[in-house]
């Protein structure tokens, strides 16, 4: 339990403001200060967020093209930034695409099956789509390339062992770990 322990502010000043005083309109006018801040804060943010550019939170890779991938329904795709030149990456319904390897050759997804996810990759307009292996002992759906392109951050619930969950980096060519 919390106790509370009131604190005079009281000065020997004259016109020192009290404000443990308990005056009928003290209270209302801090009430009106903090109200007015808190639109003014609002409407600071809202003209913020008006004057900005619009800008899709995806960025367009080093080569100039999209990757985009959602999850349920499973999809990735490949896309210019005007919307021309789409191509879907890795099988409709289980793939899904969320970054470009350091030089853009690559794009790297994640293919969703009973069993669980597995890493893969494509070129950027879909072709040699290739999981990176798929003897992979556990599930692991990987986010990230590292600033080379060497190595890729991915993640593991442990659905098969729970001692498998956690982060893990591992070499792009082969989602192998030395």
């Amino acid at each position: 339990m919390r106790n509370s322990h009131p604190i005079s502010l009281t000065a020997s000043t004259a016109g020192a403001v009290n404000p443990n005083a308990a005056t009928s309109n003290g209270g209302a006018a801090i009430r009106r200060v903090i109200a007015v801040v808190a639109v003014s804060a609002l409407a600071l943010v809202g003209l913020v967020a008006v004057a900005s550019p619009a800008e899709g939170s995806i960025a367009a890779g080093t080569n100039g093209k999209i990757v985009f991938g959602q999850i349920e329904p499973n999809y990735g795709v490949t896309i210019n930034p005007d919307g021309s030149d789409e191509h879907q990456v890795g099988p409709l319904g289980s793939t899904t695409c969320n970054t470009w390897s350091p030089d853009g050759s690559k794009v790297l997804c994640n293919v969703w099956s009973e069993e669980g996810v597995q890493p893969a990759m494509a070129n950027p307009d879909g072709s040699d789509f290739t999981l990176l292996n798929p003897d992979l002992p556990l599930d692991l759906f990987c986010l990230s390339w590292s600033p080379e392109g060497g190595r890729l951050l991915c993640h593991s619930e442990g659905m098969a062992n729970p001692a498998d969950a956690g982060l893990y980096t591992v070499r792009s060519s082969d989602a192998g770990d030395s």
